[in-house]
C-alpha cells in the first residue's frame, strides 16, 4: 500500500484528510523536520508547513532522483502566494480548500501514477545498466578466449591440419571479430548520453581533422579525396558530435563501388537558427524507401560479406542527434552517392 505523508498545521484539516485517505493508503502524519526522513510515496502539505520546510522538501526530492516524489499543496485562494513561490520547485500540484473528495482523490491518483511510472523507469534503467555491463565486460571474456585459442591453433598447428580445417578456423576468427565489433557497437548505443550532455565551444574544423587522423589508415588504403569546408564553432557536446561525424565519414569511406576512390565533401552552413553540417559522398547511394529505415537499430541493406558493419552506426547517430536536440537525415546527390546531414540548434 502506498504511503502518504501529511504535513498540515491545522489539526482539524489534518484529521479530516487522514480519515479520508486511510481508506486507500497508509498515512503518516508529522509536523517535525525529522518526519521527512521516513519512506513515503507522496506528500500533502499546507501553506504554513511549506513555508517552514520548503528547503528540506527540496533536498528530499533531490535525494530521490531519478524517482519522482510528488507533493500536493492544500491552500486557500487567499494564500495562493505559497504556491507561486514554490510551485514546481517543491510542490507539483495544488488544491483549494474547502476540498471536494472526488477532486482530492483524482489529483492524488494522478501524482501517484507519475510516481509509479518513475519507479518502473528506474527499474528498467537498472536492468539496462546491468545488461550493458554484461555486454561491455562479462561477455568479452569468453569471446577473447575463443579468439586467443583460435590464434594459438593457427600459429602453432597450421601445418598439421588439413585445408578444410584451416578454412573452418579462419571462419571462427572472422566470426569472433564481427562479434567483438557488435558488442562494442551495442555497448556504445546503450551508453550514449548516459553521462549527460556537456556543452562546450567546439571548432568543427579541428574536430573533423582529428577524426580524419584517426581514420588515416583507412583513408590511405582507399585513396579517398576529402575536402573540408567547416570553419564554424558550435556550443555543443564534443563527444556526441564526434560520434555522429565519425560515423558519417566511415560510411562514406566504406559504401563505395569496388575500384572507386571515395570522394567526400564536408561542409557547414547556417539556416534559420540552425547549423547544418553535411557529409556528401560518391558512394552506392540509398534507395528512397530505405532512407528512414537505415536509422533504425540492426537495419542492414547489404550482406556482411559485401560491406562490413554492425547495423547500429546510424541508430547511434540518430540517438546522438536527438540528445543534442537536433535532426539527422539523408538525401540523394544529383549524379551519384548521398549527402548525410545534421541540423543542430545554434542556441
Amino acid at each position: 500500500m502506498e504511503r502518504i505523508i501529511l504535513m498540515v498545521k491545522n489539526a482539524r484539516n489534518e484529521r479530516l484528510l487522514k480519515s479520508e485517505l486511510e481508506k486507500r493508503y497508509t498515512v503518516i502524519t508529522t509536523k517535525e523536520r525529522d518526519g521527512l526522513e521516513q519512506s513515503f510515496d507522496m506528500g500533502i502539505i499546507d501553506g504554513p508547513m511549506l513555508d517552514e520546510f520548503h528547503q528540506r522538501i527540496f533536498l528530499k526530492r533531490h535525494e530521490q532522483e531519478p524517482l519522482f516524489l510528488p507533493f500536493l499543496l492544500v491552500t486557500t485562494r487567499k494564500d495562493i502566494g505559497y504556491a507561486t513561490r514554490h510551485l514546481w520547485k517543491v510542490v507539483d500540484e495544488l488544491i483549494f480548500s474547502p476540498i471536494e473528495k472526488i477532486e482530492l482523490q483524482a489529483r492524488i491518483e494522478i501524482l501517484l501514477r507519475s510516481r509509479r511510472y518513475s519507479i518502473q523507469i528506474k527499474n528498467r534503467l537498472e536492468e539496462i545498466e546491468t545488461f550493458s555491463h554484461a555486454i561491455g565486460h562479462d561477455l568479452k571474456a569468453p569471446l577473447r578466449a575463443i579468439k586467443t585459442f583460435s590464434c594459438y591453433i593457427r600459429d602453432d598447428c597450421i601445418n598439421q591440419i588439413p585445408e578444410r580445417c584451416r578454412d573452418y578456423l579462419s571462419r571462427i576468427l572472422a566470426a569472433s571479430e564481427r562479434m567483438e565489433h557488435m558488442q562494442d557497437a551495442i555497448f556504445t548505443f546503450m551508453n550514449t548520453g548516459c553521462r549527460g550532455i556537456v556543452k562546450e565551444r567546439v571548432s568543427l574544423d579541428n574536430l573533423i581533422r582529428s577524426i580524419l587522423e584517426e581514420l588515416n589508415k583507412e583513408i590511405e588504403k582507399t585513396g579517398a579525396l576529402i575536402n573540408i569546408n567547416c570553419s564554424k564553432e558550435l556550443i555543443t557536446d564534443r563527444t556526441l558530435l564526434r560520434l555522429i561525424l565519425r560515423n558519417f565519414i566511415e560510411n562514406a569511406l566504406t559504401y563505395v563501388d569496388i575500384g572507386t576512390k571515395p570522394e567526400i565533401e564536408i561542409s557547414c552552413r547556417e539556416s534559420q537558427g540552425y547549423a547544418i553540417i553535411e557529409v556528401s559522398d560518391n558512394g552506392i547511394g540509398i534507395p528512397e524507401d530505405k532512407r528512414d529505415e537505415i536509422f533504425k537499430p540492426f537495419v542492414r541493406l547489404h550482406s556482411i560479406e559485401k560491406y562490413p558493419g554492425t547495423g547500429l552506426g546510424l541508430s547511434i547517430v540518430k540517438k546522438c542527434a536527438e540528445l543534442l536536440e537536433g535532426f539527422v537525415g539523408v538525401r540523394p546527390n544529383k549524379e551519384k552517392g548521398s549527402t548525410f546531414w545534421l541540423r543542430l540548434p545554434l542556441r
